[in-house]
């Protein structure tokens, strides 16, 4: 487990573990082009954050529970950190993937963080109650999968729907704690939202599934089955790729294999994973 220290602010990289996706979810002259030929799967991994600022636990993002045979670790992480559910004050769902919502509930339905405010957009939240929405889910006209869309239905119907009542919805920006804000980041879905860390002069950027792959700093333009508003998303990611670059912000993505940095030549940005003495392992 990596754990950096953003100035006083120590963030914890759960890792939940892995998930082999169909290459169909890649499958574009585009990422051919770029990542030659692909396999029939490909392992992505799944890496939620743990923030402790001294005054608060801020959990964001809860991998994806049982979906798969190599997911659902993040509880053990969390122990493996320090810390216990119940020290948990607030979880922060950055969107409502299969793969971020997992593990909202226990096995016996409870909520896995019993003393934890829960936050989520409000876009995001009315994006997937719409009734529009949910007669396309499962026939393709969202992702081109049925199977994927019936998943995704599934898994909002038995981890985040049943705490319709504990969730506090976000309009904007929203301060969570000294020194960590939520910040709107659509595109990937209405609501998604990323999360920026500033203490002691140091900054990072949570960008969750902004961008799912390192290769899309490169190619911002580069949309993914999963992204509902790929003009939005665009945008979306070039602010962030501007802010990071400018800011020299560390950045941590949920599916990229590691934090790093982004930098900027002329109109292009570049990817440099991380490896320095600001980080360590427990």
């Amino acid at each position: 487990m990596r754990v950096l220290n953003v100035g006083s602010i120590k963030c914890f990289l759960l890792k939940d573990g892995i998930f082999q996706y169909p290459k169909a979810i890649l499958d574009s002259e585009q990422a051919r082009a770029i990542l030659g030929d692909l396999p029939e799967e490909i392992p992505i991994p799944y890496t939620a954050i743990l923030l402790d600022n001294g005054t608060h636990r801020i959990l964001v993002d809860t991998g994806a529970g049982p979906l798969g045979p190599h997911t659902g670790r993040l509880p053990s992480q969390i122990r493996e950190a320090g810390y216990t559910p119940d020290q948990i004050d607030t979880v922060l769902i950055t969107h409502a993937h299969a793969d971020h919502i997992g593990g909202l509930l226990n096995e016996d339905g409870r909520f896995a963080y019993p003393n934890a405010q829960l936050l989520m957009a409000r876009a995001e939240w009315e994006f997937w109650l719409s009734l529009s929405l949910s007669g396309k889910l499962g026939t393709g006209q969202l992702m081109g999968i049925p199977p994927l869309e019936d998943l995704m239905h599934q898994w909002m119907k038995r981890y985040l729907f049943p705490l319709a009542d504990r969730v506090e919805l976000l309009d904007g920006e929203r301060e969570i704690s000294r020194g960590v804000n939520a910040f709107a980041a659509p595109g990937h879905t209405p609501g998604h939202m990323g999360v920026a860390l500033a203490s002691g002069g140091e900054q990072a950027l949570y960008v969750a599934d902004a961008f799912l792959l390192p290769e899309q700093v490169k190619c911002p333009e580069w949309k993914l089955i999963f992204d509902t508003d790929r003009p939005t998303l665009v945008n979306t990611r070039r602010q962030i790729l501007d802010r990071a670059s400018a800011d020299r912000c560390r950045v941590i993505a949920f599916h990229f294999p590691s934090d790093g940095f982004v930098s900027q030549q002329g109109n292009n940005f570049t990817w440099e994973p991380a490896s320095d003495r600001k980080s360590e392992s427990i």
